[in-house]
């Protein structure tokens, strides 16, 4: 059974990262969402995928990935491409615009957060570092029961 405490750092926690999104939806003028810097950054970063990887990883619905897809693939910035081998096997894969989009989204992402983070004191940052790679490292030992 949750503890009173524990109930509170999961609403708090919650409640941090939908404001987190909100900021940053406010921020983008609502042009381009959290999810789709999160698709494109992975797109980037990791290489092609199959769309219900990329569902998987994000946490989302292939369904979702699809819409995302689809408005990115208009803008230029990712583009279908399909399996040499086995033709029914569609990837998504980052274009050179997509790259550049990436990188301008990302310097964004972290201005915005650097500037709540440098309102911290150093201190704190450290023990929320502390904390946050604790939970990390009990959720993934959890997710490998």
């Amino acid at each position: 059974m949750p503890t009173d405490t524990s109930l509170e750092l999961f609403h708090l926690f919650k409640s941090l990262i939908k404001k987190a999104n909100e900021i940053w939806n406010q921020s983008s003028g609502d042009t381009f969402t959290i999810s789709q810097y999160r698709m494109l950054n992975i797109l980037g970063k990791r290489g092609k995928h199959k769309v219900v990887d990329l569902a998987d990883v994000l946490q989302v619905t292939p369904g979702a990935i699809t819409g995302m897809s689809d408005r990115m693939i208009r803008f230029g910035l990712i583009s279908r491409i399909r399996d040499d081998v086995d033709r029914r096997v569609v990837y998504l894969e980052i274009t050179d615009e997509g790259r550049a989009k990436q990188a301008e989204l990302g310097a964004k992402y972290h201005a915005l957060f650097a500037d709540v983070l440098n309102q911290i004191p150093d201190e704190d940052k450290a023990h929320l570092q502390r904390i946050f790679t604790h939970m990390h490292e009990l959720l993934e030992s959890s997710s490998k029961e």
